[in-house]
Formats: C-alpha cells, sequence, structure tokens
C-alpha cells in the first residue's frame, strides 16, 4: 500500500500552480500488506491503479470535470458504474499494443468466465441473478 503525504492541505491552494492542480507529494512510504514480503514491498506502484482509473474516466464521461455528464441521482451513478465495470470485465475486448490481436476480455483471463461474453449475455446474467428465483 502506499501512503502519500501531502504538505498542509488546508493552505492546499498556495502550493497548486493552477485551480485544478493536486497538492505536492512531500513523501511516500511504502507498507506491504496482505502476506507480502519486505522485498516485494519495494515492487508496489499506483501505475497499474492510476491506468485504470484514466480509462474510466476516459469512457464515462460521468468522471470527467466540468462537464454535463453528470448524474442527478446516486442510484443512477451506481447502476451506471455498475453497468460499464461488468461490461469492461466481461464483454470488452482491448487489442495488444504490436500486433493488434484481439485480448481475451478481464474475466475470462483470470478464470472467472470460460467463454466469451457479448451484451446480451452480461445482461441475462445480471437479470438471472437479480430476479430469477
Amino acid at each position: 500500500m502506499l501512503l502519500p503525504e501531502f504538505p498542509n492541505i488546508c493552505a492546499w491552494p498556495l502550493y497548486s500552480a493552477a485551480p485544478y492542480a493536486p497538492p505536492e507529494i512531500v513523501e511516500i512510504e511504502k507498507k506491504p500488506i496482505l502476506g507480502m514480503n519486505d522485498g516485494e514491498a519495494e515492487t508496489i506502484t499506483t501505475s497499474h491503479v492510476e491506468r485504470h482509473n484514466s480509462t474510466i474516466r476516459t469512457l464515462m464521461k460521468r468522471f470527467t470535470r466540468l462537464t454535463l455528464g453528470y448524474s442527478k441521482k446516486r442510484e443512477a451513478l451506481e447502476a451506471a458504474c455498475a453497468v460499464f465495470l461488468a461490461y469492461y470485465n466481461f464483454v470488452w475486448r482491448t487489442r495488444k499494443p504490436n500486433s493488434g490481436k484481439l485480448r481475451l476480455p478481464a474475466a475470462m483471463a483470470a478464470g472467472i468466465i470460460d467463454e466469451l461474453w457479448d451484451f446480451k449475455r452480461m445482461y441475462d446474467e445480471v437479470t438471472e441473478h437479480t430476479y430469477g428465483d
């Protein structure tokens, strides 16, 4: 787990170069969790999480700053996020950088599902588990 340390947040606007700039990070402490040994603690990085957050902000306009694509109700935001993340993990196939070949969906690569899904299959699975007997 990365624990960033920021300067005094109360004086945050004084440290920023622009109104939307984040505060400067003073120090980062790395703490191993969930059975990691000390050697593995040095490999902790936020790059995968930041890439995932960037993908979500790019593809879901609800999370883009200064946009009109916001949700008036929390339930609508939660539903939109659930549909997007289910589609992203169970249906969406990204391309390999150099070859352009399609990769497996994340859920299939992780062994959660064993065949390719489309949106209809995802919808059917959700409604079966939600409304099924």
